[in-house]
């Protein structure tokens, strides 16, 4: 198949709006949803949109336009390309940004999947302190990892204090395995405390927006940023 890319005109920024929309439909989201975002998926002068049609989509036609554009950005001496984000529900919410580092000569990129909080307390308050703050927050912790107890018994190496708490909230749990029955296999919310070195101890909890990513439902990207602001909530409310 022979692909001519070529800049657009700005007299076929209707046709390039269609695109917006069409490629926006193969998803699966409602008309009601569409509408909400027609400004989103307008294409006016600056054209900034990156969309394929969908009968011309998985035949490599969008994996060349966008080594395309990262090879205009690089010779345009751009350090960075920064996906731009599109609107996941009706509210508004967005999705992660993904970052390609155009200095990076492997074509590194990073998606950033977890949210952090860094503490100036011993580790074993660290760990009570989220735990009860999760609590208030409507998680309960289903799981409780000691890695470096599990490390030192299994293969006799000392490691740093680390522990992984698998947090779920219920609710929205049920909600999510009604909308995905594989969506288990996302479950649940993996919270990290790790003491970098005394008295530093570092929470992390994975982004669940950007874990759902992998399964583009708009119901599971409700259910994964309102459980993201709870989690941040709970990374927050520490004490």
């Amino acid at each position: 198949m022979n692909i001519e890319i070529r800049p657009a005109r700005e007299d076929e920024a209707g046709t390039l709006t269609e695109i917006a929309h069409e490629a926006k439909r193969q998803w699966g989201y409602p008309e009601e949803y569409i509408r909400l975002w027609r400004k989103d998926l307008t294409v006016e002068r600056e054209l900034e949109h990156f969309w394929v049609r969908p009968e011309a989509q998985s035949k490599g036609i969008g994996s060349l336009l966008f080594a395309h554009a990262v090879a205009r950005s690089r010779d345009g001496g751009a350090g960075t390309l920064r996906v731009a984000e599109h609107p996941s529900t009706p509210a508004g919410r967005m999705l992660p940004v993904l970052t390609l580092d155009l200095t990076d000569p492997t074509g590194g990129n990073r998606l950033d999947y977890y949210i952090t909080r860094t503490l100036s307390i011993p580790f074993d308050a660290a760990v009570d302190a989220i735990i009860l703050s999760l609590k208030e927050h409507g998680f309960g912790v289903l799981t409780d990892i000691d890695v470096t107890s599990t490390l030192k018994n299994k293969l006799d190496v000392e490691f740093r204090n680390y522990r992984i708490l698998g947090a779920c909230n219920p609710p929205a749990a049920y909600r999510a395995l009604q909308a995905e029955d594989r969506i288990g296999l996302l479950l649940p919310c993996n919270v990290i405390v790790q003491e970098h070195e005394p008295g530093q101890v570092e929470v992390a909890a994975i982004d669940p927006v950007a874990a759902m990513q992998v399964v583009d439902t708009p119901v599971l990207a409700d259910i994964a940023q309102d459980i993201r602001d709870k989690l941040q909530k709970a990374l927050d409310g520490m004490r």
